[in-house]
């Protein structure tokens, strides 16, 4: 029994909380030509910002915008493609994105807690 209640303290303590992960950056690329702003807000406002699947562009207030990550190697923003993965190589500098199982777990975790979120 000790050792079951050990194993629950260490995981509830070394997994990140449902408030960590809100507070996460989620970045985006207006696609409106006359704004093409780039930008980021927290998974938090995120979840309350949209509306439709899209949060609106802070500069030009269209809900034109597509999720994009950024870049390690030269801070570019990258728009994501298809189930929100990331192109083979930064448009910007070449730099090759390698997306690991961790990284491709923690996306999907978010977007569930995204969902529950907005559901409750």
């Amino acid at each position: 029994g000790l050792l079951a209640g050990a194993g629950f303290v260490v995981l509830n303590n070394s997994a990140p909380s449902q408030t960590e992960g809100m507070d996460r950056a989620v970045y985006f690329i207006c696609q409106n030509d006359a704004c093409n702003n780039r930008f980021e807000m927290t998974m938090r406002d995120y979840a309350r910002e949209r509306v439709d699947g899209s949060p609106p562009c802070p500069q030009c207030d269209q809900r034109r915008v597509k999720q994009a990550s950024v870049c390690e190697a030269c801070n570019g923003y990258v728009e994501l493609v298809l189930h929100a993965s990331l192109p083979p190589e930064c448009p910007h500098c070449g730099h090759a994105f390698v997306e690991n199982a961790q990284g491709v777990r923690e996306t999907q975790a978010e977007h569930e807690l995204l969902h529950n979120v907005e559901g409750g």
